[in-house]
């Protein structure tokens, strides 16, 4: 795992990411130019050697359970008015993310929260709610997203 000296590591810690039941390696680090980056390295029992996820560029990432699947939450702009969530899972150790929640409260007058299924790299509009229905969660958004993808993560196979 090869590091500039313009990088530097803020986390390195053993966990089963991918609950096989071995442990894989997760990376928080930052250059010049990123405060936030990760890297996945998952455990191969085969080999017994590491490999590394491409494309994993997930904030947050967190696995939905009993499932294959995993979601992000990141802030999208205007003082966090704004926000995403990505629905993600790992083929052919690359990252793929399949459906991304939009919240949009700072410049509609109303908000919304779009839901997006991705289809061929395209995002389609599959699912559109108030912004104040987050208000029916407890922990408001981040009740909102969990809650959302663990009850809907099948409608984006």
């Amino acid at each position: 795992m090869p590091f500039k000296d313009s990088e530097e590591i803020k986390s390195f810690e053993f966990k089963d990411f991918n609950k096989d039941g071995y442990e894989d390696i997760f990376l928080e680090w930052s250059n010049l130019f990123v405060n936030d980056l990760r890297s996945l390295y998952l455990f191969i029992p085969s080999s017994g050697k590491f490999r590394k996820i491409k494309d994993f560029f997930i904030p947050a990432p967190t696995p939905i359970q009993g499932t294959k699947y995993f979601y992000s939450y990141y802030q999208a702009g205007c003082a966090n008015y704004d926000w995403k969530s990505g629905l993600f899972t790992i083929e052919n150790y690359r990252t793929v993310e399949i459906g991304i929640i939009e919240g949009n409260g700072c410049e509609t007058q109303n908000g919304s929260i779009d839901i997006y299924k991705i289809k061929a790299n395209q995002k389609v509009l599959i699912e559109s709610l108030p912004l104040d229905t987050i208000e029916n969660y407890q922990d408001n958004k981040f009740g909102f997203i969990k809650e959302y993808w663990a009850k809907n993560y099948r409608k984006f196979k």
